[in-house]
Order: structure tokens, then C-alpha cells, then sequence
């Protein structure tokens, strides 16, 4: 039975073509390329995203994920999602929230993030070096045997981010020295662990989800005047910033990990992707306008009493906090397995026709030049 025809949403086709572009890739290129990642995207759906034409989710995900992905490939952090291909009818632009819709809790902006699966050391490395911070979350109640593997793996999230075994490069140990090579082979060692847990992971049907999420949050700024300077507070670790502060927006980087336990029957569709969707009550719009008139703040003193003051005035008056509230989190399946069997059908056949028409057009050039 088919499934119900998923809404349609409006692409937007500026910013698609401006990944395209950055990423060097003509129209044409796009759905060989989304291949190279198990993607399969209809060149005549690609087009119609760049003519800003409306899509349903699904198709929209896939070129969002391809686009994330092929960033990601050539170390470009870009955390593309699917609120940056399509134009929502929501405007969160407003600047002037009045305190009912500041104190609102039921008030948010979805923003999202995709997860991938992880199979490497090396992909838990990128995850944590590209994070300041991290948050866990379990899909499912693990035993005790299962607690003892996720628990290592943990362990090695926490070692990455501690730097104590650097990236692999190709230059990692530049010299034939004892200690380059214990380096190396602590390195070594620690990868063979890592991945050798994250086998017993897949072994015990566990799959682990990772990627970055980033969240804007409010601080505090040191004004650029006469006032300020640095001042010696005592502290061993060094001089401290005194002057004038105002608020500002920062963003924090976080790794998101979940772990979810597949089912014997559904181990072979296990999705390479899924993703994170946050409820988000503390948007940009929103804070743009906690940091502006009538409800900034500003301050006069050294940077920790600063830090003190800004958070107590924000905890204080709107009841906001800076950190990701797990409770707001939860994760969806944006497979290419989501879209309708008709959608799925269509698609199918764009992408044979495709294939079909390139092949003879090769044809006949290949005739015209009397190959």
C-alpha cells in the first residue's frame, strides 16, 4: 500500500545553486556525484530545487544530505540541513518579540543537524575535534553487556577530546625518532581499540549516530574604548580583560551522539543517516532581540564578574539558559526510503531516462564523429 503523499515545501534554489557553485559542481554533475555517497537524486528534481519550485521533504533531504556530505568530504564544516534548502512559510525574522512570546515555552524554532553512522575511529575524530561540547542520548535501556561496550567507546570520545591521540595525517611523525614512533604506535593502538568496539557495537545490533550541532547562545563582549584594559587580579593563570560589556551572540559547536538498538528483523535497513531536530525555544531572531532594547544589559568591571552578571540578568528575568535542553531533542528517520512509493517510482524512472539519454547522446556523438 502507498504511502500518503508527503507536502509539498518550496526549495530554495539560491542557496542550492550557491552550494553547487562553492563546491565547483555543474547541474549535470550532481546526481553522479550524490551517488558517490549512496544518495540518489533525479536530475530533473535537482533542477526544479534551483528553479525554487516546490518539493516534498524527502527529495529535499537528499540534496541537503548530499550537499552536508560533500562538504564534509573535502573538510569543510558547513552543517547544511534541511532549513537551509527550502523557504519556510514562518518568518522568524521579527525583532521586536514582546516578553508573552519571549516567555513562552511553547514558542521554537526547529533546527536540525544530520547524524551518520559511525563505522571508524576516524569519524569519531572528526565529530569531537570539530565540538566544544557534546550531549549523549540513549534510544533504548542498554544490559550489562552491552553497557561494558558503549561504555569504551565513550571512553574514547573522551580521549579524542582531550587531544591525547592527534588525527592521523600524512605527515603525523615527520622524524625516525623513539618518540615519534610511540607516538604512532600509541596512536596505532588506540584506533584498533576504537574500531574494534564499534565493531562489537554493530555485533550486539547497537548503532551509533554522530554529527555537530551548532546553537547560538548569549554572552558577554568587551566594549572597544578607552576603559578597556587588563588587570592583574592575582590569578597564576594570567592578566584578566576590565572595561565596559555589552551582550552578544556566540555559538557553540556540539557533538551529538545517540546510540539505538535495531531489531533482528530490521538489522538489514539500518538508514546511514538520520536526523537531529531540536525544539529550539532560544532562536537567533529571539535572542537578537534579548540582546537589544528595552531588555539588554550592559556592565562595568573585570571579565568573570561580567560573565556573573550577564547570566544572572538572562536566568533572572526571561528564565534562559545558554546549554542544549535534551528534553527539546529527538531524532527522525530522512531516508530515501521516506518518500512515497509513487514518489519513489518517479524518481526511479527520471533517473533510468537520464541514464538512457546519456548514453545516447554518447551514441551519436560517437557516430557523428564516425566512430
Amino acid at each position: 500500500m502507498a504511502n500518503k503523499k508527503q507536502k509539498l515545501i518550496k526549495a530554495n534554489g539560491k542557496a542550492i545553486c550557491n552550494f553547487r557553485t562553492t563546491l565547483g559542481l555543474k547541474q549535470k554533475d550532481i546526481v553522479s556525484e550524490a551517488k558517490k555517497f549512496n544518495i540518489t537524486i533525479s536530475l530533473r528534481n535537482y533542477q526544479r530545487a534551483e528553479a525554487s519550485e516546490k518539493l516534498s521533504q524527502a527529495n529535499l533531504n537528499s540534496i541537503a544530505i548530499f550537499f552536508d556530505m560533500a562538504f564534509n568530504s573535502q573538510g569543510h564544516f558547513a552543517n547544511i540541513n534541511l532549513s537551509d534548502v527550502v523557504i519556510f512559510d514562518k518568518d522568524y525574522s521579527n525583532k521586536n518579540f514582546p516578553i508573552s512570546v519571549i516567555k513562552n515555552e511553547n514558542d521554537f524554532q526547529k533546527e536540525s543537524c544530520f547524524l551518520y553512522k559511525v563505522n571508524s575511529y576516524n569519524q569519531l575524530s572528526d565529530v569531537v575535534k570539530k565540538s566544544k561540547l557534546r550531549k549523549i542520548f540513549y534510544q533504548f535501556s542498554p544490559n550489562e553487556d552491552e553497557k561494558i561496550v558503549i561504555k569504551e567507546v565513550l571512553l574514547t570520545i573522551n580521549r579524542i577530546q582531550k587531544n591525547k591521540y592527534p588525527k592521523v595525517t600524512n605527515n603525523s611523525t615527520s622524524f625516525y625518532s623513539d618518540s615519534d614512533l610511540e607516538l604512532e604506535l600509541k596512536l596505532l593502538d588506540e584506533m584498533s581499540h576504537a574500531n574494534n568496539f564499534i565493531t562489537k557495537l554493530n555485533e550486539k545490533k547497537i548503532i551509533l549516530y554522530a554529527g555537530n550541532f551548532e546553537l547560538k547562545y548569549i554572552t558577554e563582549k568587551l566594549v572597544s574604548d578607552d576603559a578597556a584594559r587588563k588587570e592583574d587580579v592575582g590569578d597564576p593563570s594570567g592578566l584578566h580583560d576590565f572595561g565596559n560589556w555589552e551582550s552578544a551572540l556566540d555559538k557553540n559547536n556540539y557533538a551529538i551522539f545517540t546510540f539505538l538498538k535495531k531489531p533482528e528483523n530490521e538489522i538489514e535497513n539500518i538508514s546511514e543517516s538520520i536526523s537531529f531536530d531540536y525544539r529550539n525555544r532560544w532562536y537567533e531572531a529571539k535572542l537578537n532581540s534579548l540582546i537589544s532594547k528595552p531588555y539588554n544589559t550592559t556592565f562595568v568591571g573585570i571579565d568573570y564578574e561580567a560573565e556573573s552578571h550577564f547570566h544572572n540578568h538572562y536566568r533572572h528575568h526571561f528564565d534562559y539558559y545558554w546549554d542544549l535542553d535534551m528534553q527539546r531533542a529527538n531524532f527522525s528517520q530522512i531516508d530515501f526510503k521516506a518518500l512515497s512509493e509513487d514518489e519513489r517510482k518517479i524518481i526511479y524512472d527520471e533517473v533510468k531516462e537520464e541514464e538512457e539519454a546519456s548514453v545516447l547522446a554518447e551514441i551519436l556523438s560517437d557516430e557523428k564523429r564516425g566512430k
